[in-house]
């Protein structure tokens, strides 16, 4: 959601611009070439259209004019701050840098500009940077700074504590816990409150530490809560199980989620919500009818504000829970068409891995090859690249070609650390539970990796359970197995705890 707030934001800042006055820059002598007029005009039709490189190209010769730097302010800051995004667009980033940097002393309003910065040097991987716009951004234009999007601000968060910058990451979280106000109702920040609480705990402030849990409403959060070591000096206090019990939390949520679903006919989230939390909840039938009953909405025409973020999620709910009850041909239908969606705007990867994943179930590997071979025109994150591989490991040795089932997953082992679950995956389903066992004590060992070693570790009911999934439950069954290991177990002792649930896990990557 804070996505389509930006989005509708920047179009805003560029139609206001391109509306400044033509007549604003001097007239051209009959024998000048370029004329500045028709560069101006060809820049401000460009924009309209989408079409950066002949903005880009109109606007840098535009720029380069000595009658450009007489002009107002006001219109020199409209090119500039527009030019910049044209060159952002074409992922020439430090030409916008350089752009914003000219614009940002022709403005008293540069929210904008920082906004857009947050982004460029993220992609440059520039993080203190980013981090130091972003605080500006929050001083300088509040709704800006929320229409941040919320995984952008974790990677910032995530960066930082990688190169050992905890002060800039505990700002960056308190700042969000305190001052972030992302436009969905149904967002929450728990994940920001635990990192804090992780952050106090680990310097002796249980006190913050107990505060900041005692906002924590979400049952994964709560979850980490109740089992990692840093926060066992809270597990001994009066009425700590009923305040971290997961199961009210997804009770509240569920609540919580109908009650908005009522408020906001035309937002597509809490419906999807209503149907993962059912799921967890173990009430399958239920998760199915509700997300049959959003389907044949859309199916109707309604629209929803968030269809390009929350339609193939809705899909993708609907497929597990049509797998929990056993459709599996049914499943797999609705995750096919959750695959042919895009992904907030973008060709769709996430599904497009989750049905290649339910067929590997399946033990139909060549199926499963066919779809994951679609992710060579899509854009894929590191992250997703190791499932993509972990699907292509264990299909191929499904069909008997274990040298290049043997070839991908050295190439994971490379790569581990981009997605450790990916690998240990990989591993279990080989048979090579010796590395399996290695692979979890060095995610245990790894302050990094650890939060999510123990978070798989945690005992859930299965959601897959017919003959047609059994690889699932063979699979997590024999990776749940490794914390009985000496060697695991004496490095998940420091880490944590393991609870059994009567939860569901409805997420086949948890391992």
């Amino acid at each position: 959601m804070s996505v389509l707030r930006a989005a509708a934001l920047v179009v805003a800042i560029l139609v206001l611009s391109i509306t400044a006055p033509v007549e604003a820059m001097a007239p051209a002598s009959p024998s000048a070439r370029p004329d500045p007029n028709q560069l101006y005009q060809a820049f401000n039709a460009a924009m309209d259209a989408d079409d950066f490189a002949t903005a880009a190209e109109a606007g840098d010769q535009l720029a380069a004019l000595q009658i450009f730097a007489q002009q107002s302010d006001s219109l020199k800051y409209s090119v500039l701050s527009r030019l910049g995004y044209a060159h952002r667009r074409l992922d020439d980033t430090e030409m916008a840098l350089t752009l914003w940097d000219q614009a940002e002393p022709l403005t008293n309003h540069p929210g904008w500009l920082n906004y857009m910065r947050v982004y460029a040097y993220r992609s440059l991987e520039d993080w203190d940077r980013a981090f130091a716009r972003l605080i500006m951004l929050q001083t300088q234009d509040e709704e800006l700074f929320d229409a941040i999007q919320l995984p952008v601000m974790f990677e910032v968060v995530n960066e930082l504590e990688s190169a050992g910058n905890i002060e800039h990451q505990q700002e960056l979280l308190e700042l969000m816990v305190s001052a972030y106000d992302p436009e969905s109702p149904m967002t929450t920040l728990d994940y920001a409150r635990l990192r804090l609480a992780r952050i106090h705990a680990r310097a002796g402030d249980m006190d913050q530490a107990l505060s900041l849990a005692r906002q924590i409403n979400r049952a994964p959060a709560l979850e980490s809560i109740r089992t990692e070591r840093l926060f066992e000096q809270l597990w001994s206090l009066e009425g700590f199980s009923q305040m971290t019990d997961p199961s009210a939390a997804l009770h509240t949520e569920l609540e919580e989620a109908r009650t908005v679903a009522a408020a906001h006919a035309d937002l597509l989230e809490p419906l999807n919500t209503q149907v993962r939390v059912l799921l967890a909840l173990g009430r399958s039938a239920e998760a199915e009818a509700a997300a049959r009953s959003a389907d044949a909405r859309l199916r109707a025409g309604e629209a929803f504000l968030d269809a390009d973020e929350q339609v193939s999620w809705l899909l993708n709910e609907w497929a597990y829970a049509l797998y929990a009850l056993g459709r599996i041909e049914e499943g797999n239908e609705t995750m096919s068409r959750a695959a042919n969606f895009t992904e907030s705007g973008a060709a769709n990867v996430s599904q497009t891995i989750n049905l290649a994943e339910m067929l590997v179930y399946q033990q139909r590997p060549a199926d499963a090859l066919e779809v994951i071979e679609l992710l060579n025109d899509r854009s894929a994150s590191p992250y997703g690249d190791m499932w993509a591989w972990e699907v292509q490991a264990t299909a191929r040795r499904q069909l008997g070609e274990l040298e290049a089932s043997e070839a991908i997953l050295a190439n994971m082992a490379e790569h581990w650390s981009d997605n450790p679950s990916a690998y240990q995956k990989a591993l279990i389903s080989a048979g090579r539970i010796d590395e399996a066992a290695a692979l979890l004590v060095r995610r245990l060992e790894d302050p990094e990796h650890a939060p999510g070693a123990l978070a798989a570790l945690q005992q859930y009911q299965p959601v897959f359970t017919t003959p047609a999934m059994g690889l699932a439950l063979e699979w997590a069954e024999q990776f749940h197995a490794l914390a009985q290991r000496p060697e695991v177990a004496a490095a998940l002792q420091p880490v944590g705890r393991i609870e059994q649930s009567g939860l569901v896990n409805a997420y086949w990557g948890k391992f």
